[in-house]
């Protein structure tokens, strides 16, 4: 697997002319359409939500849990999703993700972390 890079969100001003919401909009438009191809609506959702809002000096994070459904090796079922954070609060999610995924693996660079859930 190949890791999951984000722009940089350093360095520009987070309060520019730039209207979050507007811009959010037009990504989820992009997003349905992407997803439309995409079985992983979550992570793509996410990585180009990500990858738009950083550049703008926002620092969305990307964070990505995994956690398995079955209880035994023939049952070998797992499950996952995708969210975006800032401020460690989950943005645009209808619930916490926490809950299930609510152990921390980590942090990566550039605006990734991991969870593993139960």
């Amino acid at each position: 697997m190949n890791d999951i890079t984000l722009p940089d969100a350093k360095g520009r001003d987070a309060s520019s002319s730039i209207n979050v919401w507007h811009l959010t909009r037009f990504t989820t438009r992009v997003v349905r359409y992407g997803a439309l191809l995409s079985k992983q609506k979550c992570f793509f959702r996410a990585f180009i939500l990500a990858s738009v809002l950083r550049p703008y000096g926002i620092p969305a994070v990307l964070n990505v849990g995994l956690r398995s459904l079955g209880v035994c090796q023939t049952d070998a079922r797992i499950d996952g999703h995708c969210w975006l954070s800032l401020d460690n609060k989950p943005f645009l999610e209808a619930g916490d993700p926490a809950n299930s995924y609510p152990l921390f693996m980590g942090r990566a660079t550039n605006g990734v972390q991991y969870w593993l859930g139960s």
